[in-house]
């Protein structure tokens, strides 16, 4: 597949599951408990790397879609033995607490077999509504570690949502205020800080879902998906631009402003691209 920059670039999934429990996520650990995680062998991914080379060789960048190919200092290391055997430049998701235990050694050698940029879902700046999507709400912990990463020399693509129920203004402001500090962070040291900003959807059979049923609203609503013209025009982008309602406390275009100014934090033109 050519990327939108110009490189042709595969795909691969890596594992299955997830070990975490964001209550905004389907895919998280409460609800899948009879369904068991699954990982792929470095052979077995070695294996189709060998065959993407031989198959299609204008290929140059491999993305690893799954989000916990990289969830700890192990997954790292197996991702350095896969990664070692080929000359290609590969982005990869992983989460704020896959670098807890990470060394300055470990990122390094990351790096040198091609670790370009990781996409990482921070969610947000505020450790009120971390907490309560049961995420890492230790924000000084989520900026060393990605500090860290950014150190090294790899680029981050962080991941945020605005409009979780009962976010305030003051929870906006931190989220936007995290975005800004790591990418003055990322420019410290030479290397891109991307910034992919949504607004919260409660999806249906996630925990805030029911959360917000249990609370009376009507389940029409919450699942009823609409597009955002206006949000389309402020971001400059058609896609990912939908809604099923503003769920903070907060008015719309509050919410719609900090969706566009954390967005427009790291826009590809102020790259030069």
């Amino acid at each position: 597949m050519k990327h939108p920059l110009g490189f042709f670039e595969a795909n691969i999934v890596a594992s299955r599951g997830c070990i975490y429990n964001c209550a905004f996520c389907a895919a998280a650990r409460s609800l899948n408990r009879d369904i068991k995680i699954r990982e792929r062998t470095s052979d077995s991914l070695i294996k189709e790397l060998n065959d993407i080379s031989k198959e299609f060789p204008s290929v140059t960048s491999i993305r690893v879609l799954d989000d916990l190919f990289l969830k700890s200092s192990k997954s790292i290391e197996t991702a350095i033995d896969v990664f070692q055997n080929f000359d290609y430049s590969w982005r990869s998701m992983a989460h704020v607490m896959t670098f807890r235990n990470v060394s300055e050694n470990q990122l390094s050698r990351l790096k040198d077999t091609g670790c370009s940029e990781l996409f990482i879902g921070i969610e947000s700046g505020s450790p009120n509504i971390l907490k309560s999507i049961h995420k890492t709400h230790d924000v000084e912990k989520i900026k060393f570690n990605l500090t860290n990463v950014l150190k090294s020399g790899i680029s981050l693509k962080g991941y945020f949502i605005y409009g979780f129920p009962n976010e305030t203004k003051n929870d906006f402001e931190l989220t936007y205020q995290l975005a800004f500090e790591l990418t003055e962070i990322a420019k410290q040291y030479d290397v891109k800080f991307r910034t992919s900003v949504f607004q919260f959807r409660p999806y249906h059979g996630t925990e805030l879902f029911h959360t917000l049923k249990d609370e009376g609203l009507n389940e029409e609503k919450i699942v009823q998906v609409e597009g955002n013209d206006k949000l389309s025009s402020l971001v400059g982008r058609l896609q990912f631009n939908f809604h099923s309602g503003n769920y903070s406390k907060e008015t719309d275009e509050l919410l719609q402003n900090y969706i566009y100014k954390t967005s427009n934090l790291t826009s590809l033109k102020q790259w030069g691209i």
